[in-house]
């Protein structure tokens, strides 16, 4: 009996406990959630207080994000005031680096520039040194010159107190002797020759350019000085000369005459054999070559006594503004010159 109570009481109490759990809502119309201390009804109508409790969570919900998106944008301000002040000094340090190196810029181009006028000086007093020197030789040259000159005067005033006549040296200008080894004429005559050439070279205002060597080549010499500036070339000057007569013997001259007029003693073949020997004086015919090679003007001042012709002017048939100076000891000895 007792158990059968028992039973009965358990199953009633299952069967209880069954029922409430599925039907008691329905039954009570009340949840059992239990939300912020109130029991809101089954179908979710939330009471007022749930619902105030609902907005002032969404509010702290709103407040939050706010301060959420405030930090975000504070940051991002943060960060772009962090970049605008790296741009800034990073636009500050290429303005100094710029500022810096156009400084060693302007310092370098003064540098150079001192450079540059310090050289410019220095060129400026090699330059007025080598003038002071040069005017100095030509000062001594000149000195020389004139002592020379006097000498040759007490000499030829000598000769005159000696009642000695000088020969006549007014001669032709073509050379028909052969080489050097003959000396056409005596020492006193020469004197009295290198006297007069030396009175017209100074009433002419020039000067000897390079003392020639007398050799037998005085005239080739001559000229490579007055074309080349230097002595080298005497040779070759020979060689260009004697190929062009041998080709144009039958060359006229202003007067009519021909080259090979001029020539007595020998064939004009043996005349240019002979001239193409080292050694041999040149004459009025390889003068006349010259001129007509290499285009130029021949200003020969000579020593002849003649008053009236011894100013001679060899020109090329092609017209030329080109001139060279040569001076004349009469069938002796070929000079280079040059204005004072």
């Amino acid at each position: 009996m007792d158990k059968f109570l028992l039973l009965c009481i358990s199953l009633f109490i299952g069967f209880g406990v069954i029922f409430l759990y599925y039907f008691g809502p329905f039954i009570f119309k009340k949840n059992t959630n239990i939300q912020h201390g109130c029991q809101c009804s089954i179908k979710k109508e939330k009471c007022q207080y749930c619902i105030s409790n609902d907005n002032i969570e969404y509010l702290k919900q709103q407040e939050k994000e706010r301060q959420r998106l405030e930090e975000i944008k504070n940051r991002a301000y943060q960060q772009r005031l962090y970049q605008q002040q790296l741009y800034q000094q990073q636009q500050e340090q290429l303005y100094q680096q710029q500022l810096y190196q156009q400084q060693l810029y302007q310092q370098q181009q003064q540098r150079l520039q001192q450079q540059q006028l310090y050289q410019q000086q220095q060129q400026q007093q090699r330059v007025q040194q080598q003038q002071l020197y040069q005017q100095q030789q030509q000062q001594q040259q000149r000195l020389q010159q004139q002592q020379r000159l006097q000498q040759q005067k007490q000499s030829a005033a000598q000769m005159i107190n000696d009642q000695m006549v000088p020969m006549d040296i007014d001669t032709p200008l073509v050379n028909t002797r052969g080489l050097s080894n003959i000396q056409p004429h005596k020492l006193s005559q020469s004197q009295m020759a290198e006297i007069r050439l030396n009175e017209r070279i100074q009433l002419y205002g020039l000067m000897i350019r390079r003392e020639i060597p007398g050799d037998g080549n005085c005239q080739m010499h001559a000229l490579s000085d007055q074309i080349y500036g230097d002595l080298d070339h005497s040779a070759l000057i020979r060689t260009v000369i004697v190929d062009w007569l041998r080709v144009n013997g039958g060359f006229k001259l202003p007067n009519g005459a021909t080259l090979s007029d001029f020539v007595y003693d020998s064939s004009w073949e043996e005349y240019c054999n002979n001239m193409s020997k080292n050694g041999t004086w040149g004459d009025h015919l390889t003068l006349v070559a010259a001129a007509e090679i290499f285009k130029i003007n021949i200003t020969i001042i000579s020593s002849v006594a003649s008053q009236t012709s011894f100013f001679i002017e060899i020109k090329p048939k092609v017209k030329s503004d080109y001139y060279i100076l040569l001076s004349h000891i009469a069938e002796f000895h070929y000079g280079s010159l040059c204005q004072l």
